[in-house]
């Protein structure tokens, strides 16, 4: 088949089984640049079923990063969000309670992290 004109920048292998018990499969993960170059932001896409604390060191990226936190039935995203997780941004590890569907931007070099998903229900 012929090399199509704008090919590298459809890519269709995001989807990656993951082994932890505190994630349903399947996850899905698109790593930016590495996976479509000159893309600036990842993305993953996970469903959390048990407590965990993640991401337990705070840390930067160069791209930018979104995590958006959603509940788990696609026929209501937002009245099924039942969770209590904190999120920390910045060198001072300033605390955000995340308990409603919420998104957050990270620019890029943004401390951020760690990761705590205290409660799932």
């Amino acid at each position: 088949m012929a090399k199509k004109k704008y090919q590298q920048y459809v890519f269709s292998g995001f989807r990656e089984e993951m082994n932890l018990p505190f994630i349903a499969k399947p996850s899905a993960y698109f790593r930016g640049a590495r996976q479509i170059p000159g893309a600036g932001v990842n993305m993953g896409w996970q469903l959390f079923v048990k407590p965990v604390r993640l991401e337990t060191e705070p840390h930067t990226h160069d791209a930018d990063e979104y995590l958006i936190f959603l509940g788990n039935d696609p026929a209501d995203w937002f009245s099924s969000f039942d969770a209590q997780i904190d999120f920390f941004i910045g060198e001072e590890m300033e605390k955000y309670l995340i308990d409603k569907p919420t998104v957050v931007y990270i620019p890029p070099r943004l401390t951020h992290c760690p990761l705590d998903f205290r409660v799932i229900n």
